[in-house]
């Protein structure tokens, strides 16, 4: 049911500063992904297909598991989870878990092959930290509630009462959780905070700023923590301290946000098309690319030259940001 499949880079240049295009996420027949991805790491991009590669209908749910950086694509045809999907790290191990739900107040755990390995009713908003722990939240999938640590295969609760949210996930680097205190507000979770991944403190408050245009991203390092906010502002933190460094404003709609792995550079994607380079000290933009020869999924910094453009059909462009 499930695999891993590699492929070539080929060069390509019909796309400003685009240096690579690995094919060999794309789909066949035309299919695309859906709207949900997460990133669980640097250039792992864990998301899933409207239909599968098979052309046949996907009503439960395919996995599509991407690694720019060591070039495999893991396929799961079919599984029980619906939309936000989270990994375990592999670090190397043959198997692996993922975790989603099925869009009500159940928590549901497969192997890396998409069979079901537990299903526990009650616990919604689910997601692994860097540690490999799943957390949870108790009681209702929209509303707040206290988040736990459960048992992957037992859905025993090891520890309770951890921190209290909407909504949590784990940061880029795994030293934070991300999360949303109330209730979402609009179509993008206003900010709360990041807690010490080991202690669940907050230690950098996001709360005092407007809310998100998109969704707030790490470097890969954890060292600087960012989004735009609804009032066009770039807003970057950094995390050793909790200050806000950066609060400059983007002219153009924003729609994607990534950090280089040191967080010395950031990369918009704005306007449907165009991918501004800004500098991790002013948030100036530094250089930009028309990446818009097709809609695009999700980005992310594949290493500290480069940049992986993940496009809905499938395809990645390689885009490096020096000139």
């Amino acid at each position: 049911r499930g695999g891993l499949v590699g492929s070539e880079m080929c060069i390509r240049d019909s796309v400003e500063g685009t240096v690579e295009v690995w094919e060999a996420p794309r789909f066949a027949g035309g299919a695309s992904f859906g709207g949900c991805f997460n990133i669980m790491g640097p250039g792992q991009f864990v998301t899933q297909p409207n239909t599968f590669i098979n052309n046949t209908p996907d009503p439960g749910g395919g996995i599509v598991d991407i690694d720019v950086v060591n070039r495999t694509v893991h396929r799961v045809e079919s599984s029980p989870l619906e939309c936000d999907v989270y990994r375990t790290p592999r670090d190397g191990a043959d198997g692996w878990l993922y975790v989603g739900s099925d869009n009500t107040n159940t928590t549901i755990v497969v192997d890396h092959n998409g069979t079901e390995v537990g299903s526990y009713a009650g616990f919604a908003r689910p997601f692994f930290d860097a540690q490999g722990r799943l957390l949870a939240k108790s009681g209702d999938f929209d509303g707040v509630g206290d988040y736990v640590e459960l048992d992957p295969l037992t859905g025993d609760v090891v520890a309770e009462a951890l921190f209290t949210a909407n909504r949590a996930t784990a940061t880029n680097g795994g030293k934070f959780i991300s999360v949303i205190f109330e209730r979402m507000d609009g179509p993008v979770p206003d900010p709360s905070g990041l807690l010490d991944a080991a202690t669940y403190e907050v230690v950098v408050d996001l709360s005092a700023e407007t809310g998100r245009a998109i969704s707030g991203r790490a470097s890969a390092d954890d060292s600087r923590f960012g989004y735009v906010s609804k009032d066009d502002r770039l807003l970057v933190w950094d995390t050793s301290s909790g200050e806000l460094v950066i609060d400059v404003s983007v002219a153009e709609r924003a729609e994607r946000i990534a950090f280089s792995p040191d967080g010395s550079s950031i990369a918009l994607l704005v306007d449907a098309g165009t991918l501004q380079i800004r500098s991790g000290d002013d948030g100036q933009i530094v250089r930009t690319f028309d990446v818009s020869r097709e809609p695009v999924m999700a980005m992310d910094w594949a290493n500290e030259d480069q940049i992986a453009v993940l496009r809905t059909f499938g395809v990645v462009d390689i885009v490096a940001t020096q000139g």
